[in-house]
């Protein structure tokens, strides 16, 4: 793999609206399709203690930031940085592992099912997001 690639700013904002709207649609579909197949709600912490289930809305609102937020970095590491490509996989590698430990945190309360599947929306998310920046934003 060649991270010495540089990025195509032109690009990069669309390329980020592109993961982003990617991120968003694959997350919601998975989270119908596990609620259909499982018969059960993926379910988050409570600000009120408890649990609640996930909306689409919220899925959306979290898959859809990260994307903005990963193509704003990804613009700073090319402009301030040598390495840009490569710095951004590790990170992004680093933050996905680092994204989970708040689901293995709230296992206990939201049951290991719900957990698992916050966990694989967030690889589903990281997968669209890096992958659209990937193919739409590097030279």
């Amino acid at each position: 793999m060649n991270t010495t690639k540089q990025v195509n700013t032109s690009n990069l904002w669309w390329a980020s609206l592109v993961g982003a709207m990617g991120a968003v649609v694959a997350n919601v579909i998975f989270l119908f399709i596990f609620q259909a197949l499982a018969d059960m709600w993926v379910l988050g912490p409570d600000p009120a203690g408890g649990t609640v289930p996930v909306s689409a809305v919220l899925v959306g609102i979290f898959s859809f930031v990260p994307g903005l937020l990963a193509g704003l970095f990804l613009w700073a590491l090319d402009r301030f940085t040598d390495s840009p490509v490569k710095i951004f996989y590790i990170v992004a590698g680093v933050g996905l592992v680092v994204s989970f430990i708040p689901n293995l945190l709230i296992a206990g309360m939201v049951g290991w099912s719900s957990a698992i599947a916050l966990m694989i929306m967030h690889v589903i998310a990281a997968a669209a997001i890096v992958g659209a920046l990937r193919q739409f934003a590097l030279r």
